[in-house]
C-alpha cells in the first residue's frame, strides 16, 4: 500500500466484519438473522453460503499460528457451572462442566444419571449454559 508515497506493508484483517458460525439453518436461522449485529448472511442468489469444514479448519490452523483470538461460546464456562446437552442421546440432560479437554473440541462433564454420577465427555458444540 502507498501511504504519502511510500510503500509501506500493512496488515488488514482476511475477512473484515465476518463472523463464522456453525449452525442448522432449519433450527436457528430466524435466531440469527434477527440478532442486531448481523447485517446479513453470504449468499449466492437464493442459497445461502456453505464454508466446508476443511475450510473452517485451515482458518483455525491460520489464526493459531498468528495469536488470532477465536471466539468460543464455551469459554466462558467454568468448573461446577450446569450446561444443557443439546444433541446425542443425552439430549436435554443437564449436566455439570468439569474441564475443557486439552484437545479444544471436548469438554468433560458430569452427568447425574441413575441415583450416580458419571463422568462424559462431549464435543462442546453440543452444550448451552443453563442461566
Amino acid at each position: 500500500m502507498m501511504v504519502a508515497g511510500h510503500a509501506r506493508l500493512v496488515q488488514r484483517p482476511l475477512f473484515p466484519r465476518y463472523f463464522f458460525a456453525k449452525f442448522i439453518w432449519q433450527k436457528a436461522s430466524r435466531f440469527i438473522v434477527s440478532r442486531p449485529q448481523i447485517i446479513g448472511l453470504v449468499h449466492f442468489g437464493e442459497l445461502s453460503a456453505v464454508v466446508p469444514q476443511r475450510v473452517i479448519e485451515n482458518l483455525i490452523a491460520w489464526s493459531l499460528e498468528r495469536d488470532v483470538e477465536i471466539f468460543d461460546p464455551t469459554a466462558h464456562l467454568s468448573p461446577g457451572q450446569r450446561v444443557l446437552i443439546t444433541s446425542g442421546p443425552f439430549k436435554g440432560m443437564e449436566a455439570e462442566f468439569i474441564s475443557h479437554l486439552n484437545d479444544q473440541k471436548r469438554v468433560a462433564l458430569l452427568l447425574d444419571h441413575l441415583q450416580s454420577q458419571a463422568r462424559l465427555i462431549l464435543d462442546r458444540s453440543h452444550l448451552k449454559s443453563v442461566a
